[in-house]
């Protein structure tokens, strides 16, 4: 199938039954993160100030604009299958030199209270981050106050089993896109990661799986992808290919 034909398919199934059905659940995630974003929409301020007077120590970092949080983005595996992302680095010192890309704001504990991503600079964002331990929600602001960004993450036993992240609209509270992963593991190695990117304006849902495999000492190795049409492995994107991962991480 050449690419014009997938793109009249895909627009076939987008008016059919089965794909509304697939998208139903996905409308009310979107009211639900809303929802929070309606909570919080009016707390830039006091969102930063508390965060900021629980600082204990401040991170720095350059590189990973391109990736959630940078350095700390909760995926466990975004940065090793997807293109042109990296987590950057953090700055054992910072000099006259250093473009730093993002501040970290921990407490006591090292648990990370506030990101500022660009400081100080007109792309600013402010992220500061509620709740801990088994689900954590991220409210993210631009230098204006206007709320940008809601991201979720739930944990089990120390490991992260789902994680959301969600763009407003400029002009609304209202869900432009919202990705979610889940992650499935096997004695204590993370077996696959089921990836979901819903566009609520379009009723479009993209939905792939990556199965990862890992070497002897325990370490991420070659993984796979799958690709979905509604709750079925499509057969026209499927990808026989097998990759290695360079990066070495245990997940």
């Amino acid at each position: 199938m050449d690419f014009l034909e997938a793109i009249k398919e895909q627009e076939i199934y987008l008016k059919t039954p089965q794909n509304a059905s697939i998208c139903e659940p996905f409308f009310f995630e979107c009211e639900r993160i809303v929802q929070i974003a309606e909570q919080y929409k009016n707390e830039q301020a006091s969102l930063v100030e508390e965060r900021t007077a629980e600082t204990f120590i401040v991170q720095y970092a350059v590189g990973g604009e391109n990736l959630h949080r940078g350095f700390y983005n909760p995926s466990p595996t975004y940065d090793l299958t997807i293109g042109n992302c990296n987590r950057g680095k953090i700055l054992s010192r910072i000099t006259s030199r250093s473009k730093i890309s993002y501040e970290y704001n921990f407490d006591t504990n090292h648990n990370l209270l506030l990101i500022r991503k660009s400081p100080h600079s007109e792309f600013e964002t402010f992220e500061a981050l509620i709740g801990k331990q088994n689900e954590i929600i991220g409210i993210t602001f631009d230098r204006f106050n206007k709320l940008r960004q809601v991201t979720e993450c739930l944990y089990e036993d120390g490991q992260i089993f789902q994680y959301i992240n969600c763009m407003f609209s400029l002009s609304e509270i209202a869900v432009s896109n919202y990705q979610k992963e889940v992650y499935r593991y096997s004695n204590n190695q993370l077996t696959s990661t089921d990836y979901y990117e819903f566009l609520p304006d379009i009723k479009l849902l993209n939905h792939s799986r990556t199965i990862f495999t890992h070497d002897t000492d325990g370490y991420l190795s070659t993984y796979q992808v799958e690709y979905f049409q509604g709750e079925e492995i499509s057969k026209n994107a499927k990808d026989e290919n097998v990759y290695t991962i360079n990066i070495r991480r245990r997940a």
